[in-house]
């Protein structure tokens, strides 16, 4: 398999014939056609699986002109909806790609927090993703820490399933993975209320594809459930939380509420804030004033990572193509270049 770009739209050829047309290739072309096609993973076969999520392997490359994707992490939903199944794949010149066997999570389900996530940290010798489970402990919620080999199909579990014990406010916690300049990602923890714990910081900071880790109290949240990112200095967070029924955004530090009412995703570099809530892309600026909103229209963020100095939004469009088969465009921005997706 392999792209073409035909009059500004790019689409999958599987042979030499006519290239077949992908809805969700159509669907996602305003804004993917403002975006670097960096790499195509795939097909592999799905059956009925539901809710497919791809989340690429980061990239290693010194310009983004040298990245390809060829790897990453596929999470997807059963036909019962209870669980998600993590797997990690690898392509082949066939067109094909290589699937490892799964590793199975809570479903988010209809929970408007997602109750498995799954973040993909820097790549060294390995792929890297942790997964934070909250459906598995009831108590504290628990996290996996799994590993990929970027040229093969295996998934290996380095550490798996340790309750996040300890954590202030757990399992009311919130933790988040940002992006450093020629560094591995950092890992930051908020807490309800309460003092750090240097037991929990140790063990997470300790996890291959991570340096340092960060709690930082908030009690004025109490007892709710929180979404958190943190700034690339350890300065500046921000926590996600709904409240009867109303998201809500606030500056940790200060306690301040800003006027966003929709779920956030992420902290770019820039200390622009990103929703994807409800298939709809939108950005706001770090007082928390909306600066645009497109619908995603199937395209997905997976995360912010850094290609030589540069910061870069990545995205992937999985592409349903017929009987189960899935195929996954990767896809990325300038993280400085993310307003231009809001023309």
């Amino acid at each position: 398999m392999r792209s073409l770009i035909l009059g500004g739209l790019v689409v999958l050829v599987m042979s030499a014939c006519t290239p077949p047309f992908i809805e969700d290739l159509n669907r996602a072309a305003g804004l993917t056609g403002k975006m670097t096609l960096v790499g195509t993973v795939g097909s592999v076969s799905l059956g009925s699986e539901t809710n497919v999520r791809f989340y690429p392997t980061k990239p290693t490359a010194a310009s983004i002109g040298d990245v390809t994707a060829q790897s990453g992490f596929v999470v997807s939903t059963g036909s019962s909806g209870v669980n998600d199944y993590l797997r990690f794949a690898h392509d082949r010149s066939s067109g094909t790609a290589d699937l490892s066997g799964s590793q199975p999570f809570t479903a988010t389900g209809s929970s408007p927090y997602p109750v498995t996530e799954y973040e993909v940290t820097n790549t060294t010798t390995t792929a890297n993703v942790v997964v934070i489970d909250r459906g598995a402990n009831a108590g504290t919620g628990a996290y996996g820490f799994y590993t990929a080999d970027p040229s093969g199909s295996s998934l290996n579990s380095t550490t798996a399933n340790l309750p996040m014990t300890g954590l202030p406010g757990s399992p009311n916690y919130a933790v988040s993975v940002t992006p450093q300049p020629g560094a591995l990602d950092t890992f930051n923890f908020l807490g309800g209320s309460g003092a750090p714990s240097n037991n929990a910081v140790t063990v997470v900071s300790t996890m291959n594809g991570f340096s340092g880790a960060t709690v930082t109290p908030l009690s004025s949240l109490g007892t709710n459930r929180q979404l958190f990112y943190m700034n690339q200095a350890g300065t500046t967070g921000y926590a996600s939380i709904l409240v009867s029924g109303v998201w809500i955004c606030v500056q940790a530090e200060t306690s301040v509420t800003l006027p966003v009412s929709n779920r956030i995703d992420a902290l770019l570099t820039t200390g622009q804030l990103l929703s994807t809530q409800d298939g709809t892309l939108r950005v706001y600026d770090a007082a928390g004033n909306q600066i645009f909103s497109k619908p995603l229209n199937g395209l997905q963020y997976c995360y912010e990572a850094y290609v030589g100095s540069t910061p870069y939004v990545f995205f992937s469009l999985p592409m349903n193509l017929n009987q189960g088969q899935w195929a996954f465009n990767v896809y990325a921005i300038a993280t400085s270049s993310i307003g231009d997706l809001g023309k």
